[in-house]
């Protein structure tokens, strides 16, 4: 599964409370609603910005605090398909494998906003076309990229009936 799209970079240690908190998501607020305030606090713009298919970029300990499923739901829905990080929190990478958003470590220093990226999820290459340069990011296990592959887990619970992922 290759995936293609703008980068959105952002820097160390963002917290899901930034884009997912109650702050944003008071009751009866919805997701796109909260989708027009993404990462305010960070880039004004990027909600803007944004287009399906585009991949968010970060540095050391994305996702970082909460165990919130709104935070990957609030990125999947803003339409990024893949979020490439030096590391994460590891509550965000659970609830991002268990909802479908694929989640791979990898150095992102090179990467700026605005570049055109290619990520192979079977190898883990990431291709930076607007600089020319490759990448090796984390290769997701099968079973985890099947899951990805299938949209999550209740998507892939729906589809094969059991956790089987062989």
């Amino acid at each position: 599964m290759t995936l293609r799209g703008k980068a959105h970079k952002l820097g160390n240690n963002v917290s899901t409370d930034i884009q997912a908190s109650n702050k944003y998501r008071p009751v009866g607020t919805t997701v796109e609603e909260v989708v027009s305030q993404l990462f305010a606090e960070l880039d004004p713009e990027l909600s803007k910005r944004v287009r399906p298919g585009d991949i968010l970029v970060a540095g050391e300990v994305f996702g970082m605090v909460s165990s919130r499923e709104d935070a990957v739901t609030v990125l999947k829905t803003a339409g990024f398909t893949v979020v490439l990080a030096k590391s994460f929190g590891n509550l965000f990478y659970r609830n991002a494998i268990n909802l479908g958003l694929p989640a791979l470590e990898g150095n992102t220093d090179g990467i700026a906003t605005g570049d055109d990226l290619e990520i192979d999820l079977a190898t883990g290459r990431v291709t930076n076309h607007t600089k020319g340069t490759t990448t090796q990011a984390t290769i997701l296990p099968a079973p985890i990229l099947r899951l990805v592959e299938d949209g999550g887990i209740i998507e892939h619970l729906k589809k094969h009936g059991d956790f089987a992922v062989a």
